[in-house]
């Protein structure tokens, strides 16, 4: 999923991230290697914001702006933490992640 399909989903993802799966995906974001999000910018997210989806647009356009690369991360993210959200966005940007990152039904 690239960034600009990131941003196709965005208030997809801002509607249906729980705080849960908000703070895995932030962690998961930070112990990749390289790391894409820093313990500042994770506490940022976390700290500033008092409203849940104020959190997950600040996610989503942070990752946005770090390009393609950390977009998919985050998907990838987002699949293993929650399943059905991810089975809920666009089918046409879904169908584009899988193939391009060699994910296909069985």
């Amino acid at each position: 999923l690239s960034a600009d399909e990131l941003s196709k989903v965005r208030l997809e993802l801002i509607a249906r991230v729980s705080e849960a799966v908000l703070k895995d995906v932030i962690d998961g974001l930070r112990s990749s290697n390289p790391p894409v999000l820093t313990g500042r910018e994770a506490n940022q997210i976390l700290q500033a914001n008092q409203v849940q989806e104020d959190r997950v647009g600040q996610l989503v356009d942070m990752v946005y702006n770090k390009g393609d690369v950390a977009s998919v991360l985050m998907i990838s993210i987002l699949e293993q933490k929650d399943k059905h959200l991810t089975e809920k966005l666009d089918p046409e940007v879904k169908m584009n992640f899988k193939l391009q990152n060699n994910i296909f039904p069985c």
